[in-house]
């Protein structure tokens, strides 16, 4: 065996060791999904933004988020104001952030409790414009929804931008296979934030 053929098979065994970690980490529950919790109410709520349809409808990952967040809102963290994250698309009319504010409205929630976030294109950007609102008006103790695959990369990307941030991930879960072809995808989109945060 020639030596370029054993480095490649030694890159091959390392890259899928490395991606294996990954996988079982993000696999791995990350989300409080008790209700109630026992811990004090929060400043805020911040959901973060998924895709959006044709009708400015949320897909059924960001349903999830949504219902959490309006459960959450209504019960244990009445008094937090909800951050709703997320950029316009190029296929969108409006941004997620908009069309997720308009959801939770139609559901009851008061208009002035709920801050629209709508320069982020990915999860990195959805926490660095969030933060810098939550500095602002003066939020430090959030509570981050996302979906329970998501949930490791998110709180990973919370502590770099808030220094007490807890999780809570929907609820309910969406259909198996595409839940485990996202969670498939996560460790490739932990290198893509490492990378990102490098950059900045």
């Amino acid at each position: 065996m020639n030596k370029i053929k054993l480095a490649a098979i030694i890159a091959a065994v390392a890259a899928t060791a490395v991606y294996s970690i990954l996988f079982v980490l993000v696999a791995s529950p990350h989300g409080n999904t008790r209700r109630p919790w026992p811990e004090p109410p929060r400043d805020a709520i911040l959901v973060l933004g998924h895709s959006i349809d044709e009708y400015n409808q949320p897909s059924e990952m960001l349903y999830l988020r949504l219902q959490t967040a309006l459960g959450l809102s209504i019960g244990h963290e009445r008094r937090a104001i909800i951050i709703v994250s997320g950029g316009q698309g190029p296929t969108d009319a409006v941004s997620v952030g908009q069309a997720m504010k308009e959801w939770l409205i139609d559901r009851g929630v008061s208009a002035d409790r709920i801050i629209v976030e709508d320069a982020s294109g990915n999860t990195y950007e959805n926490f660095m414009y969030s933060a810098a609102i939550a500095q602002e008006i003066g939020f430090r103790r959030i509570i981050v929804v996302t979906n329970e695959f998501h949930m490791f990369r998110a709180m990973r990307t919370a502590n770099l931008f808030f220094d007490d941030a807890i999780g809570i991930a929907a609820f309910d879960r969406v259909d198996m296979s595409r839940d485990m072809t996202a969670t498939m995808r996560e460790p490739f989109s932990l290198v893509k934030l490492a990378f990102d945060h490098l950059i900045r």
